[in-house]
């Protein structure tokens, strides 16, 4: 024990962010008609856990993971008119593959089973260190993304629709036939659902990634984000404490009126949302505020909210630098109007039915309770990074006044 603690112990600690960071009417996007076999199917069976497994990471949402559920059974070759595999898709924690009907339209698979063996030094592979860390995988809740689209509506973020179905072994799967069969997935539409689909007029562009839009805000005086529209949906990041919030976990779409371009943010991958590491030795360690305070898990009030935003503390400085302390107190009260405790329950509600008594009436209570101290965490963080202010400018020539 003193050579693991001494040897492999500060590395598993760091390890616990890295594989989270590689990293997933009801709006929730429903099985084509042609799609009638379902699987019951788990999550993760693995993550069970023994006695040691438990002591090391805790139970978290351990019986979320290794209860199976009943899904759909994907038929590729009549869901949605037909479906081809055109490439494999971004992520390092999980499997994706990119598909597209005869239309054009596009969906991404995302396996709900997260695969963290490049977020481990080859050294460690096989050892106890990397167990640990496939274990802390427990620690997310495998299907939140699930429960996104009623909060998001309700607080005007943008989404990407996901269903939870299965791949079977599909000779259409091709040369991914081998990663891909047999694999419960997450099927997420690629296209932008919510308030940008209300707004008369306008040109809607293909989504860019973060890299691309930095690229564009440097070179092209026309082209704007829209900061109350991205304060909201890191006010939704921080309500679900989804931690895993730096610039790759976003995608951007653009509305053209005009010769202005105007991009809003529509957040990925929110395989974090409700994370939650209850218990285990490991665990002391890793939420410390001098380890890995982002890791300090889903609750009522954030210990401290600066430190939980670390990761994202750039990303905030960049894109919400233009907005005043009374820009930041109304979009808040305006969220927390929003959060009604109809909206909570409906979209938890959303869940798996084999898994609703697990921890379900836990993270509903938790948020109805969290908007009590919201607020104030949020105006805490807002000064917080007000302090050091990022003055973004473009390759242009440009007169800053300060």
């Amino acid at each position: 024990m003193n050579t693991f603690l001494s040897k492999a112990l500060p590395v598993t600690m760091l390890l616990f962010v890295a594989y989270s960071c590689f990293a997933q009417k009801d709006s929730t996007s429903k099985a084509d008609p042609g799609t009638t076999t379902t699987k019951k199917v788990a999550a993760n069976s693995s993550l069970k856990g023994n006695g040691s497994a438990i002591f090391f990471t805790g139970k978290n949402y351990r019986k979320e993971w290794v209860t199976p559920i009943e899904v759909p059974v994907l038929n590729l070759s009549t869901a949605y008119g037909g479906l081809k595999p055109t490439k494999l898709g971004g992520g390092k924690q999980t499997k994706s593959l990119r598909v597209e009907n005869a239309e054009g339209k596009e969906w991404a698979l995302r396996s709900v089973e997260k695969f963290p063996e490049k977020a481990v030094p080859a050294e460690l592979r096989g050892t106890v260190a990397a167990k640990i860390v496939a274990g802390g995988i427990s620690g997310s809740y495998p299907y939140a993304i699930v429960s996104m689209p009623p909060l998001s509506r309700a607080a005007k973020v943008l989404y990407l629709k996901d269903s939870i179905v299965y791949i079977t072994d599909d000779p259409i799967l091709g040369e991914y036939r081998g990663k891909f069969k047999n694999t419960l997935v997450l099927m997420e539409e690629r296209q932008a659902s919510g308030f940008i689909n209300d707004i008369d007029g306008g040109k809607k562009d293909k989504m860019i990634s973060t890299e691309e839009l930095v690229y564009k805000l440097a070179n092209d005086k026309n082209t704007r984000v829209d900061p109350i529209a991205i304060l909201r949906a890191r006010l939704l990041d921080n309500f679900v404490m989804d931690f895993d919030r730096h610039q790759g976990q976003w995608d951007w779409v653009a509305l053209s009126t005009g010769d202005v371009t105007t991009y809003y943010p529509v957040p990925i991958d929110r395989d974090q949302a409700f994370y939650r590491l209850s218990g285990g030795f490991i665990t002391k360690f890793v939420k410390g505020k001098n380890a890995l305070p982002q890791l300090e898990g889903f609750k009522e009030k954030a210990k401290d909210i600066s430190r939980f935003n670390k990761p994202e503390q750039s990303f905030d400085r960049f894109f919400l630098n233009g907005l005043s302390e009374e820009d930041w107190s109304k979009t808040i009260d305006e969220f927390l109007s929003a959060m009604t405790d109809d909206v909570i329950e409906t979209a938890l509600r959303l869940q798996p039915k084999e898994i609703q008594d697990y921890s379900v009436e836990k993270i509903i209570t938790t948020l109805k309770n969290k908007r009590k101290y919201f607020k104030e965490d949020m105006m805490k963080y807002y000064r917080f990074i007000s302090k050091t202010v990022t003055i973004v400018g473009t390759n242009r020539r440009e007169l800053v006044t300060i």
